[in-house]
């Protein structure tokens, strides 16, 4: 029976609808298919020995004597624990046969190198045992636990067999990492249910804009890995049954309809606070069908803060607002081309490529420009000779020029652009912007439109050397820092549609950054409450790969453990993230060299990588301190709530500058690396644990991409590595 939740009275809609949407009248769909897959991974066909899953991951081993240590150990409850001894984090290859899982790490023999094919079993966890429990540890990761008498593993030579013995006091605690997340909510569904996981009498689905829920039972009959209980909780038939559900619900075509009208869609998705995890893959990363991809998050119930299936909105990022007038701003259409730019005093010149992306100007040598193709060219391929249509081949284009930019300037920091009137340029200006973003008349200033002349239309670029004809090609920008930068256009009539173009980004951007920096105010504050930024925060570009910047921001990084946090400029784009150094004096922030991979890379935050900081450098114990930005944030977040590392391989920095690694496989990337291979750590620090969660979502999705577009070496490395024989 499907019921629903409100102030008002709603009219039921019978649950036969779902089962008959399940039957003949799926026949012809996509999810008639679905229903064909495979059998599920554990069955009582499976014999002692047979693998279930494998798959490679970062493992920490934690040790205590404490027999009562909590069943549902978390991130909140190991930060509390006392007594508690470390191994060091390692990636380890896990294996699960039936009622154990095993924990190998590369076979090393005395004066030789480690070989990738044998593997030393390290670990065995008994499945079945009374004091074996699975928890979810952090959900920002996905990261579970297993908490279980001490176990030791013993090879037998002669025989080839192995036992293991438990220990009469104390407990392990195992916590597991995966790079692809809904590997991990595979496991653990899997996990769970092998262990005595029981499904709950209904399933809720709140929707936050209209603030009610839909009840679902579950019917008891149903067994918990039947065909009819898949085909009903199908992601499609609970997004159905909702629609239909809450069309009775008063608000529904202002809150909703409407929405949909323009272009939105209803999703599902689990959510924790602020954090919002979207189900949006059906297939596992084999490509077959994941028949508990709503299911698999009631597995989460039992952690002490579970999380909320909501059937919510879900759009893109925003590309309008309105004024308080009601007016309707767009975002203006991007300008990108070359310009010379003339640096004071000397008066060289340097010819550049000039190109936006999502509020900031990049700088891009000559030889790395990538223009876009004179019309009637065909669409150009990346090296792996692969592209989907017109709009993937741009957003390639300017994934491009992003990895191989050279600087970047926020439209921030630029407080006017205006027509060169001295012969030699000044460096620097004492302008003042006098009109700020909550003068009516503010829009107004940005949006005049420069002088023209006749000599203007009459320029058609060129060599001519009438006087003053390079002047009136060049034009400014006034950062606020004071620094004044020049360029040079082809003609006038280019350089003024660069100052008028350049106006009208100025203009949306700084007041839609504004807009964002007001939302994550409001969200910061109270994670319980709707607030837009959390559809911003987690839109549909990210998934789709709509835009060359997946994420980007002011972040503090450093790589590895020691020394001082730098301010930059970071940049997800194209499965990479690229740095620009910010520096109170320069003009145009500088790109560092080296981009970092996220091809073979993990993802930690919170306390889960608070843990592998040296000595000293943190402080579980600190009380929090208050802080407060310049944009209105005020935060109290503890240190570990606003870091995150990502472990990456420092060999992949440069293997994908000119490819997509999250939508072609790459096939230069022939080897297998080792579990003991060298990795490097590159960490962030956030101003709030709503803007960590959102770059550490952002981050796994892109992880995500590349584990599938990379299927065949994620199936290689999977694979590799023998496992200890049964006899």
């Amino acid at each position: 029976m499907v019921r629903y939740a409100s102030n008002t009275p709603p009219q039921p809609v019978p649950p036969k609808q779902v089962l008959d949407r399940a039957g003949s009248a799926l026949e012809a769909t996509s999810s008639a298919a679905a229903s064909l897959s495979p059998p599920l991974a554990v069955s009582d066909e499976l014999q002692w020995g047979d693998v279930v899953f494998r798959d490679r991951m970062l493992v920490r081993v934690l040790y205590t004597r404490c027999e009562t240590l909590s069943p549902q150990f978390n991130e909140s409850i190991n930060r509390t624990t006392r007594g508690l001894h470390y191994e060091d984090w390692a990636e380890f290859l896990v294996a699960w046969r039936r009622d154990s899982l095993e924990i190998y790490e590369d076979h090393s023999l005395p004066g030789k190198e480690m070989f990738t094919k044998h593997k030393h079993l390290s670990y065995v966890i008994p499945l079945k045992s009374s004091r074996t429990h699975l928890s979810l540890y952090s959900f920002v990761d996905l990261s579970f636990c297993l908490t279980c008498p001490p176990t030791t593993t013993r090879l037998n030579a002669s025989s080839s067999r192995w036992i293991f013995s438990r220990g009469k006091e104390g407990t392990n605690v195992f916590i597991f990492k995966l790079r692809s997340r809904s590997r991990a909510y595979d496991w653990f569904w899997l996990l769970w249910r092998h262990m005595g996981g029981q499904l709950p009498a209904t399933l809720d689905i709140k929707n936050p804009q209209l603030n009610t829920k839909v009840t679902v039972d579950i019917p008891e009959d149903y067994a918990l890995d039947s065909e009819k209980l898949y085909s009903m909780f199908r992601r499609e038939n609970i997004i159905s049954l909702c629609m239909d559900t809450l069309q009775a619900v008063p608000q529904w075509y202002d809150l909703i309809e409407r929405e949909l009208e323009k272009g939105k869609a209803l999703q599902l998705c689990w959510r924790v606070d602020s954090n919002v995890d979207w189900i949006w893959l059906d297939d596992d990363v084999y490509g077959v069908s994941r028949e508990w991809s709503v299911l698999c998050g009631l597995a989460f119930k039992q952690a002490i803060r579970p999380p909320v299936l909501e059937i919510r909105l879900a759009d893109h990022a925003p590309t309008h607002f309105h004024l308080r007038d009601g007016t309707h701003i767009d975002e203006p259409p991007s300008i990108e081309g070359y310009l010379e730019r003339v640096k004071p005093g000397s008066q060289i010149k340097q010819l550049l490529y000039l190109t936006t992306h999502n509020g900031n100007i990049f700088t891009t040598h000559t030889y790395h420009a990538y223009p876009p193709a004179p019309p009637g060219i065909a669409l150009p391929l990346d090296l792996d000779g692969y592209v989907k249509d017109l709009h993937h081949a741009e957003v390639l284009r300017g994934s491009r020029q992003i990895l191989h930019a050279t600087g970047v300037c926020d439209l921030r920091s630029i407080i006017a652009v205006r027509r060169a009137f001295h012969v030699t340029p000044l460096p620097a200006h004492d302008v003042k912007e006098t009109v700020g973003p909550e003068d009516p008349a503010w829009f107004g200033v940005w949006s005049q439109t420069e002088y023209r002349t006749l000599d203007d239309d009459e320029d058609e670029g060129g060599g001519h050397d009438r006087p003053g004809i390079k002047l009136r090609r060049a034009f400014e920008l006034l950062l606020n820092t004071g620094n004044v930068v020049r360029f040079e256009a082809h003609s006038c009539r280019v350089a003024l549609e660069w100052i008028d173009r350049l106006r009208a980004l100025i203009a949306f951007w700084k007041h839609r950054h504004r807009i964002d920096a007001k939302e994550e105010v409001e969200l910061a504050q109270d994670f319980s409450a709707q607030y837009p930024a959390m559809d911003s925060l987690y839109n549909m570009c990210i998934l789709d790969g709509c835009k060359p910047i997946v994420k980007g921001g002011k972040v503090y990084t450093r790589k590895g453990y020691r020394g001082q946090y730098k301010l930059v400029q970071l940049f997800l784009v194209a499965g990479n993230l690229v740095q620009f150094r910010i520096e109170p004096s320069t003009t145009l922030h500088k790109a560092m060299r080296k981009k970092i991979s996220l091809i073979d890379a993990y993802v930690c935050s919170g306390y889960f990588a608070a843990l592998t900081l040296p000595k000293g450098q943190f402080r579980p114990n600190a009380e929090p301190a208050p802080r407060r930005y310049q944009d209105g944030l005020e935060t109290d977040d503890r240190d570990e709530d606003m870091i995150l590392t990502v472990w990456f391989r420092s060999h992949l920095e440069e293997v994908a500058r000119d490819k997509d690694p999250t939508t072609a496989a790459l096939k230069s990337i022939a080897t297998t690396p080792p579990l003991s291979a060298n990795r490097r750590t590159f960490v962030i620090r956030t101003r709030s644990k709503v803007e960590r969660d959102a770059w550490c979502w952002a981050l796994n999705s892109e992880i995500e991409k590349i584990v599938r577009a990379q299927r065949e070496r994620e199936e290689r490395i999977r694979d590799s590595g023998n496992l200890v024989e049964l006899a």
